[in-house]
């Protein structure tokens, strides 16, 4: 069974906003719009968690905490997806690989679409 991480990086005002009020909420996404993941090879979960948020920025597993918010498997499939949701305070974002985007810019999966609803507003 083959093993993949995906992290959803939320870019959030520090107070606990509404999404229509103004304020817009930006995600870290690769070059192609979608969200960074990786496939578990022979490391840790941290060990790629950490790996992958390197790849794009400056995003350290000590000081950011990605939280596990759901488990996707489905029947019959050979791929399993644990979904992690990473949230930033606006403005802290430094990338060297990918962009920041509004939630209109780009097409969300439904189960992602799902985790981000989820997701409580305020850092």
């Amino acid at each position: 069974m083959k093993s993949k991480v995906t992290v959803i990086i939320l870019e959030f005002p520090h107070r606990s906003v509404r999404l229509n009020a103004g304020h817009k909420t930006r995600l870290v996404v690769d070059n192609d719009g979608n969200f960074l993941s990786r496939y578990i090879s022979t490391k840790t979960v941290p060990e790629t968690l950490q790996e992958l948020l390197y790849d794009y920025g400056v995003f350290d597993m000590r000081y950011f905490d990605p939280v596990l918010a759901e488990f996707v498997h489905q029947k019959g499939s050979d791929e399993c997806e644990a979904i992690y949701v990473l949230k930033i305070p606006r403005d802290s974002v430094s990338l060297h690989d990918g962009y920041l985007a509004e939630l209109t810019e780009i097409n969300i999966e439904e189960r992602y679409e799902r985790v981000i609803g989820q997701t409580p507003r305020s850092i």
